[in-house]
C-alpha cells in the first residue's frame, strides 16, 4: 500500500535504532510528495497494527495540502474534506492493508490543532484536543458532536478567528470487541433467555455459561433457567493472531415464582349442565386472565374473578388463564380442556319362555 509519492513516511527500527525494520509512506500520490498532514498523534497498538493522526491546512505560513484523494476505506466518518480538516488513518501489522481511513471535522470551517493535546491508547483509541470551528463568526459551528455533549456547539464573545476548544474520543474498532446482548436480564423462574453475540474483530470467543466454557467462533443462543438465582454469562473476544482479548459479561437475575397455583385437569362430563371452573392460588394472585385464546387477546372475565362459568359442548373446548400481580414480572398459564362426551346405555327385553 506504499505510495513513493506520498508526503508522510512510516519507518520502523529495531530497540538499537541501528537496523531499518521496515519503511513506508501514506497519503495522496498524486500531489507529488507534498505534505498532506502535520501529525498529531501516532501509535503502535496490541496486534502492532498502525495509528496516524494529523490536520491539514494553513497555519502561521506553513501549509499542508489535504486532499480527497488520501487513502479512504468504506466506513470513512467523512469521506470528503473542505481541506481544513484532521485525517486518520491504520494499517495492519504487514503494512499491506488499510484498515481505515477518514476525515474528521467541520465541513466548512477551519480544523487544526497546535500539538501536544493528542493521544491514542493500546486498544485503538484517539483522544484529541483540537481547535475546531475557526473562522466562522462566534456562535458558527460545523465540529461533528454527539448528543447530550458538554457544549454540542459553540458560544464566542471574544477573539478574532473564533476558535473553540473542542474534545472527542473516537474508537477506530480494529482491535476485538467483546459484547453480549440478551432480549432480557431479569426473569421469574422458569424461563428463557436468548443470548446474541454482537463481538467484532474477533477470531475466536471463549464464553462462559455460569461455571460452563466453550469456544466458538461465533454463538447466539438460548438458555431456559430452572432455578432462582443470579447468573452471569461472560464472553472473551480474542484476536488469535496478536493474542489481543476483550471480555464483558451480563448478569441475569432470575427470580423466585411466588404464585402457588394448583393446576386444573382437563374436565370431561357426561351432561351438559354448566361447570364452574376455580383457579386456585392460595390467595398469592390477585389477577385472573380468563381467554378463549392462547394469545389471549380477548377476555372472558373480569381480572378480578377467578372462577369461569363454561357449557360443555360436544367439540372439546379449551380455555386459556393467566395468573398474575401487579408489577411483577412472574405469571402462571394454564390451559383447560372441558367436552361434552354423551353416555350411551343399551337395554333389551327378554320374553317369558
Amino acid at each position: 500500500i506504499a505510495d513513493t509519492s506520498a508526503g508522510q513516511f512510516v519507518l520502523k527500527f529495531d530497540s538499537n535504532l541501528d537496523t531499518l525494520i521496515y519503511a513506508t509512506t501514506f497519503g495522496d500520490g498524486g500531489s507529488g510528495g507534498q505534505i498532506n498532514i502535520s501529525p498529531t498523534a501516532f501509535l503502535v497498538d496490541q496486534c502492532q497494527n498502525v495509528y496516524a493522526s494529523g490536520w491539514g491546512g494553513t497555519l502561521a505560513g506553513g501549509t499542508k495540502v489535504l486532499t480527497n484523494n488520501m487513502p479512504l476505506t468504506s466506513n470513512a466518518f467523512r469521506s470528503s474534506t473542505n481541506t481544513l480538516d484532521f485525517y486518520l488513518y491504520v494499517m495492519d501489522r504487514n503494512l499491506d492493508t488499510v484498515l481505515y481511513g477518514s476525515f474528521f471535522g467541520g465541513t466548512a470551517t477551519r480544523d487544526h490543532v497546535d500539538g501536544g493535546t493528542s493521544r491514542f491508547d493500546k486498544r485503538g483509541v484517539i483522544y484529541q484536543s483540537v481547535c475546531a470551528s475557526c473562522g466562522n463568526g462566534p456562535t458558527g459551528s460545523d465540529f461533528p458532536t454527539t448528543p447530550n455533549s458538554y457544549a454540542p456547539t459553540k458560544n464566542i464573545s471574544i477573539g478574532g478567528n473564533y476558535c473553540n476548544n473542542a474534545l472527542f474520543k473516537f474508537d477506530f474498532e480494529i482491535l476485538p470487541k467483546a459484547k453480549i446482548i440478551s432480549d432480557k436480564t431479569v426473569i421469574c423462574a422458569p424461563g428463557f433467555v436468548t443470548f446474541k453475540d454482537s463481538s467484532k474483530n474477533a477470531e475466536e470467543l471463549i464464553w462462559d455459561f455460569y461455571g460452563t466454557t466453550t469456544r466458538t467462533q461465533g454463538l447466539d443462543t438460548t438458555i431456559y433457567f430452572t432455578v432462582p438465582g443470579q447468573y452471569i454469562v461472560k464472553q472473551i473476544a480474542r484476536d488469535t493472531i496478536c493474542d489481543s482479548y476483550d471480555s464483558t459479561f451480563i448478569t441475569i437475575d432470575v427470580q423466585a415464582n411466588p404464585i402457588l397455583y394448583q393446576r386444573i385437569p382437563d374436565i370431561v362430563t357426561c351432561d351438559t349442565n354448566q361447570i364452574n371452573i376455580i383457579a386456585r392460588s392460595n390467595l398469592t394472585v390477585n389477577q385472573f386472565l380468563w381467554s378463549s385464546n392462547a394469545q389471549f387477546s380477548d377476555t372472558l372475565k373480569a381480572l378480578s374473578d377467578s372462577t369461569l362459568l363454561v357449557r360443555p359442548s360436544f367439540t372439546a373446548k379449551n380455555y386459556y388463564i393467566k395468573l398474575s400481580n401487579p408489577g411483577s414480572l412472574c405469571e402462571v398459564i394454564d390451559t383447560i380442556r372441558v367436552q361434552y362426551i354423551p353416555l350411551h346405555a343399551n337395554s333389551s327385553m327378554l320374553s317369558d319362555t
